[in-house]
C-alpha cells in the first residue's frame, strides 16, 4: 500500500507512541489497490467535546460534513451534510439533531481519544514510508493485522506525531485500506476549524 523499508536488524522494544487526543489533522486513505477512496480533514478536542470532520471521496459518494458541539450549553448538536457535488455545496441535503447533555453515552456528549490503538501492540522497529523516517508498529484486532506509524518526538514521555495506520491482513484481501496522516497540529483547535463549509444550508437543530 506504500514505499516502505523496515530496519532487518535487531531492534530494541520501543514504548508505544502517545498521540495528543487533542488535534487538527489532514489525511488520504487508500484501498486494497491503493487507490485514493477518500481525502478528510479533522479537528478533535475530547476536553470541549467538539469535532468536526469534512471528506471528499468515493468512499462518501462525493462530499460528506459532520460536526458535532457539546461545548454548547445547555444542549449541544449534531449536523450532519453531503451530496454528490463537493464544489456545490449548496445543492448538499443536511440534517440536525439537539444532543442530550443529560446522557453520558458516545451518542450524546462522551468523547474518547480518535487514537484508540492497544496497549499490547508490537514495536517492529525503524522505518522509511514516502520518504519520512519513523517508526513502525503492528497489533491485532478481531484475527485482522494493523499497523501504526509515527514520529517518536520525544522517548520518555511517549510523544508522537502520526504517520499512518491501517489494516494489512486479512482473510478479506478486499477489506485492507490505509490511512496517511499529513500536517498534523498538536493541541485544542481553534474556534474557526469548526466553522461549517461556505454554502451548507443546514436547519435549526431538532430534538434529540
Amino acid at each position: 500500500l506504500a514505499a516502505c523499508i523496515v530496519g532487518l536488524s535487531l531492534v530494541e522494544s520501543k514504548q508505544n507512541p502517545v498521540i495528543d487526543p487533542n488535534f487538527q489533522v489532514s489525511l488520504v486513505e487508500v484501498d486494497a489497490d491503493n487507490v485514493t477512496i477518500l481525502e478528510e480533514t479533522l479537528a478533535f478536542d475530547i476536553d470541549l467535546r467538539r469535532s468536526h470532520m469534512y471528506a471528499e471521496g468515493s468512499l462518501v459518494h462525493g462530499a460528506m460534513e459532520q460536526i458535532k458541539r457539546c461545548d454548547i450549553h445547555p444542549e449541544g448538536w449534531f449536523s450532519s451534510a453531503g451530496g454528490p457535488n463537493p464544489n456545490a455545496p449548496s445543492t448538499w441535503s443536511c440534517t440536525n439533531t439537539t444532543i442530550n447533555r443529560v446522557g453520558e453515552l458516545p451518542s450524546n456528549c462522551q468523547y474518547s481519544t480518535f487514537w484508540g490503538f492497544p496497549d499490547d501492540m508490537t514495536y517492529v522497529g525503524p522505518a522509511v514510508l514516502n520518504g519520512i523516517d519513523c517508526d513502525q508498529w503492528t497489533y491485532f484486532s478481531q484475527a485482522d493485522e494493523y499497523t501504526l506509524y509515527a514520529i517518536m518526538l520525544d522517548e520518555v514521555t511517549g510523544e508522537a506525531e502520526p504517520v499512518a495506520n491501517g489494516k494489512i491482513w486479512s482473510a478479506s484481501n478486499a477489506s485492507l485500506w490505509m490511512l496517511f496522516y499529513h500536517d498534523f497540529i498538536a493541541g485544542p483547535p481553534p474556534d474557526s476549524a469548526y466553522a461549517p463549509v461556505d454554502g451548507c444550508s443546514c436547519p435549526d437543530s431538532t430534538p434529540p
